[in-house]
């Protein structure tokens, strides 16, 4: 007798062996984080975020821009789910290619250690200074932001 496995059998297989993965893109696959419960989300419409960073004057400057998963749970030193990027001359930014969801946002001065050991309790100062930010799928938003000295 021939052991015959339809294409749906054989995914539906695979998929019970990778429960413990975490799909963040279309393209890439990462393991789970300690802790997290297991989620899988694919799509190919990801979400981007623009828009001008300045001093409590108005002034647009230079700065790092964060994002980071409104979940405490994701807060840890290989958080996948943190972008940061720097601010072109006249304080523009863009953060491209990340899934939908809700964010922290925070802008910070170029000269700060920008990942001082990823730690919660730096994750805990970002967001005590951050803006909230939901996004959907395939969204994109412009978000200004005022550059704060983390204290």
């Amino acid at each position: 007798s021939v052991d015959a496995h339809s294409p749906a059998d054989e995914r539906h297989r695979n998929a019970a062996v990778r429960q413990d993965l975490v799909v963040e893109r279309a393209e890439r696959v990462v393991p789970a984080p300690l802790g997290a419960g297991r989620v899988t989300q694919l799509t190919q419409r990801a979400a981007s975020l623009t828009g001008v960073v300045t001093t409590a004057s108005g002034d647009a400057t230079q700065g790092s821009v964060a994002l980071l998963s409104e979940d405490p749970v994701l807060w840890h030193e290989r958080a996948s789910a943190t972008t940061m990027v720097s601010t072109a001359g006249d304080g523009k930014y863009r953060v491209e290619s990340f899934r939908a969801g809700r964010y922290l946002v925070v802008a910070i001065p170029k000269e700060e250690p920008p990942t001082p050991g990823m730690t919660p309790a730096y994750f805990e100062l970002l967001a005590k200074h951050a803006t909230t930010l939901t996004i959907g799928d395939g969204e994109s938003k412009t978000l200004d932001l005022k550059r704060v000295a983390l204290q």
